[in-house]
């Protein structure tokens, strides 16, 4: 009866190490300049999984992430950034995971970015010239600090335009309207 026990043991712990916490959510708009195109991207400290704790970090940040491929951002080109850490390098990773990458190499499993709290968010922007269809660009944090969880090719959340979003709230007050005038 006790292998059975540690079997079950064993098996509840490799479905616990697959799980990742839903901490951070990568925030992105992307403008078509005419060939290429311009990506504002913003990481948020949401903690939509109430995982958080102060002191918690990321380090090694990928987006534009791909499993064992190229990123599908391959010539990124970072015009800003917003990291309070000076430590923290741009460059590209490569092997299971591909992308940009945000890294601090001084302090790799101590140091990175580390919010103070829920709503904490860093920003950075560039170009590239692969357009990156929705639903398709994702993020990882290689490392985490301090007792986080790290993420793994998370999905990150378009922005629409700002002209799209009017559009839209404009359409549904004219139907709105509309209705109850048809009543």
């Amino acid at each position: 009866m006790i292998v059975p026990r540690i079997c079950l043991c064993l098996l509840a712990l490799s479905f616990a190490s697959n799980l990742q916490a839903d901490v951070l959510d990568l925030y992105y708009k992307k403008t078509d300049l005419g060939g290429s195109y311009h990506y504002d991207f913003k990481l948020v400290v949401t903690n939509n999984d109430n995982s958080f704790a102060a002191g918690h970090g990321f380090n090694w940040i990928i987006f534009g992430d791909v499993a064992s491929a190229t990123s599908t951002l391959p010539d990124f080109v970072l015009l800003s950034e917003t990291f309070p850490n000076p430590n923290i390098i741009f460059t590209f990773s490569s092997g299971g995971h591909n992308g940009p990458t945000f890294l601090d190499t001084v302090n790799l499993l101590t140091n990175g970015w580390l919010p103070t709290g829920v709503g904490d968010f860093v920003t950075w922007e560039g170009t590239s010239n692969f357009d990156v269809p929705d639903g398709q660009l994702l993020f990882s944090t290689l490392i985490a600090i301090n007792g986080a969880t790290p993420t793994d090719f998370k999905a990150a959340i378009p922005v629409p335009e700002p002209g799209l979003t009017t559009l839209l709230a404009t359409s549904a007050l004219f139907g709105l309207i509309r209705r109850r005038r048809n009543r």
